[in-house]
């Protein structure tokens, strides 16, 4: 019993061994296996974080685009605004000057007209520095005012003049009538108002003659044989000129 106990034994031994031996490849396989899988998974990790840095190189390259395009497009709106602003600018620039240039050739027509229609009459100077006007009609102060208007001829034309050394028109008027002893307003069509009127044939010196709708034109003083003594423009100052100097009188008041 012994011996077939001993005998067993490198049986039973050469069983376990194989049995054993037989275990270490599958152990070695799954060993393998374990090896080879965290492998794989770190790679996967890997192409994975490089898509998401592709996909956010590529968000960042659109939002690059998007601005750009946004800037483009704010740059092209303003410079169309502007290049609209000047245009308007231009325009209103072209009508100022358009219509500049009618009032001119308005003015121009209407004193062609005026100089067509006036009659041929000269006005000479007394030799004497004095002048002296016919006796007052009715009690008015015209012969004080012709004289006073006549003292200034000469004296320059300026716009709102009402003094010595530059009148305009109705400055003229008011000044000359105002060393009469008169007090009349600035403005030949506030100057209008004053006076009762007169017809041309019953004119006498020191009648206001008034020219445009209201007097709104001008005014100038009747000195008598047809003749006007004024304000008119730059080029002659205080002078005197036919009653038709510039064109058709529309009133004539006596102060």
């Amino acid at each position: 019993m012994r011996i077939s106990a001993r005998i067993a034994l490198p049986a039973a031994a050469a069983v376990a061994g194989a049995t054993v031996f037989a275990t270490v490849p599958a152990f070695a396989q799954n060993n393998g296996e374990a090896a080879v899988r965290p492998s794989s998974q770190a790679a996967i990790s890997s192409a994975l974080k490089q898509e998401e840095a592709t996909i956010q190189r590529k968000r960042e390259a659109d939002y690059l685009v998007a601005v750009k395009a946004a800037v483009v497009a704010n740059w092209q709106q303003q410079a169309a605004e502007a290049e609209a602003a000047a245009a308007a600018e231009a325009a209103a620039a072209q009508a100022a000057e358009d219509q500049r240039l009618m009032n001119e050739a308005v003015v121009a027509q209407w004193q062609a007209q005026a100089a067509a229609n006036a009659p041929v009459e000269t006005y000479t100077a007394p030799a004497s520095a004095a002048y002296e006007a016919p006796a007052a009609v009715g009690g008015y102060s015209g012969s004080g005012a012709v004289g006073a208007a006549m003292s200034m001829l000469g004296q320059p034309y300026v716009s709102g003049g009402q003094a010595p050394g530059g009148f305009d028109c109705s400055g003229l008027v008011k000044w000359a009538y105002g060393q009469a002893g008169v007090s009349l307003p600035g403005g030949s069509y506030n100057q209008i108002g004053y006076g009762s009127a007169v017809s041309y044939d019953s004119l006498a010196p020191g009648d206001l003659v008034f020219y445009g709708p209201g007097g709104a034109q001008h005014v100038a003083i009747y000195i008598g044989g047809g003749q006007v003594v004024q304000a008119s423009n730059y080029d002659t100052g205080v002078h005197i000129a036919s009653i038709y100097y510039i064109g058709e009188p529309t009133a004539f008041r006596r102060i």
